[in-house]
C-alpha cells in the first residue's frame, strides 16, 4: 500500500554524515539533532523532513525545543517513527518519561491530530509468525525474551 501526503516527518535514530547549515533556517536545530529537509517539486508532491535523533527522557533537553519548532514550522501531514508506535499519553511530561523523544512527537502529533505510522512490523505478528515456523527453544527463548508480554504464555513459559 503506497500512502501519499502532503508533508511527512520521519524520526530515527540515527547519525546523518551531514547536518543542514542554512543560517537562520527554521530547520537548523540548537542540539545535537540531524536534520535533512527534501523540498517539494510541486506543491502537490509534497516534502519530507528527516530529523536523527538522541535518546532523552529529560523533558528539558534542548532537542525536544528543537523537534517541537521544526515540528511547528513543517505542518507535517505524518508523522513516521522509527521503532514502532508508542502510547498514547495525556501530556508532554508523561509522555517523554515513558518514551522518550518518540513519545514527545507522538504526543505533539496526537494534539494536532496527525497521523502517526511505523514502517516497523508488529512485535507480536512476528514473533507469532516465526514461533509457528520455528517451534524450537532457541527461537521460543530468543523471542519471548524480545518481545515478552506481547505473545501468548502459550509459547513464553517461565
Amino acid at each position: 500500500m503506497l500512502l501519499h501526503f502532503k508533508n511527512c516527518l520521519l524520526l530515527l535514530l540515527l547519525l546523518l554524515p551531514f547536518q543542514l547549515q542554512a543560517g537562520d533556517s527554521p530547520y537548523k536545530p540548537k542540539s545535537n539533532t540531524w536534520v535533512l529537509h527534501s523540498e517539494a517539486q510541486t506543491e502537490q508532491e509534497g516534502s519530507f523532513v528527516l530529523l536523527g535523533v538522541a535518546h532523552t527522557f529529560d523533558v528539558k533537553h534542548q532537542q525536544l525545543t528543537d523537534l517541537k519548532r521544526i515540528f511547528e514550522t513543517f505542518k507535517p501531514s505524518l508523522v513516521l517513527l522509527e521503532g514502532g508506535t508508542w502510547p498514547s499519553k495525556n501530556n508532554i511530561e508523561a509522555a517523554v518519561e515513558c518514551c522518550g523523544e518518540m513519545g514527545f512527537m507522538t504526543f505533539l502529533a496526537e494534539q494536532s491530530s496527525i497521523q502517526v505510522e511505523t514502517w516497523e512490523g508488529n512485535l507480536k505478528q512476528e514473533a507469532l509468525s516465526v514461533l509457528e515456523k520455528y517451534n524450537t527453544r532457541g527461537a521460543q527463548s530468543i523471542l519471548c525474551t524480545k518481545a515478552g508480554a506481547a505473545i501468548s504464555t502459550k509459547w513464553c513459559r517461565a
